[in-house]
């Protein structure tokens, strides 16, 4: 009996470490957030269509790995346009090619099959002269199962979950303290339009302070 006591008070004491490692967000994110408002290079007036407004900024400081709970809501990009009407939070059919040389140590990004989906991008406020990321180009790799992106790369997050269900793992940089949560708006070229932009997706993520994988090496590479 009190072998089994024992062996119920390390499970118990097992689950409640886990629960320490793990940290939940309710989040809103609105389809005006534009990831890319911290850091234009150019003068907003300059920004065709408006920049938006400021990303969902989440600390992970502390942190290794991200993932995403169930996300819901509907985004509209240019509503008067059918084909950018009713995104999801993995966007809608169409091109994304966006160009981050105007933005400070942020990257583009790219997708020849869909436009409109969550984005995000790992910053940090201490680290400020880094070797630059380089823009991936997500057709056909937006189902990965496990993605670490450098500092400054713009990646592909929407619902946070593959098409047979499972839950993606982002890795989290060393040096990062910050994720910047939003959308990458103008579809091609600089990023801009944002001001017609309507609707919000929910979502929860959850911040890990172990990575709960064994793999080692970042599988998108262009």
């Amino acid at each position: 009996m009190k072998k089994c006591l024992a062996f119920y008070a390390l499970f118990f004491a097992s689950l409640a470490l886990r629960a320490q490692d793990v940290t939940k967000q309710q989040l809103e994110i609105d389809a005006k957030c534009d990831v890319y408002f911290n850091n234009f290079l150019i003068k907003d007036d300059l920004v065709s269509g408006g920049k938006g407004i400021e990303p969902v900024v989440v600390d992970v400081s502390g942190y290794k790995m991200v993932t995403f709970e169930k996300t819901t809501g509907i985004v509209n990009f240019y509503a008067d346009k059918d084909s950018c009407k009713d995104c999801t939070a993995d966007g809608c059919a169409g091109l994304t090619n966006i160009d981050g040389s105007k933005c400070k140590e942020m990257t583009g990004i790219a997708h020849s099959k869909k436009k409109g989906f969550l984005v995000g991008v790992f910053i940090s406020t201490s680290v400020f002269e880094t070797e630059p990321a380089h823009a991936i180009n997500f057709t056909d790799k937006d189902n990965y199962i496990t993605w670490g992106p450098d500092l400054g790369q713009v990646f592909y997050i929407g619902d946070g979950h593959t098409d047979k269900g499972e839950t993606q793992k982002i890795l989290i940089p060393a040096d990062a303290d910050k994720l910047y949560l939003g959308f990458a708006d103008a579809f091609v070229g600089i990023p801009g339009r944002y001001k017609d932009n309507t609707g919000k997706l929910n979502t929860t993520i959850v911040l890990h302070k172990a990575v709960q994988t064994d793999y080692k090496e970042r599988p998108l590479k262009n």
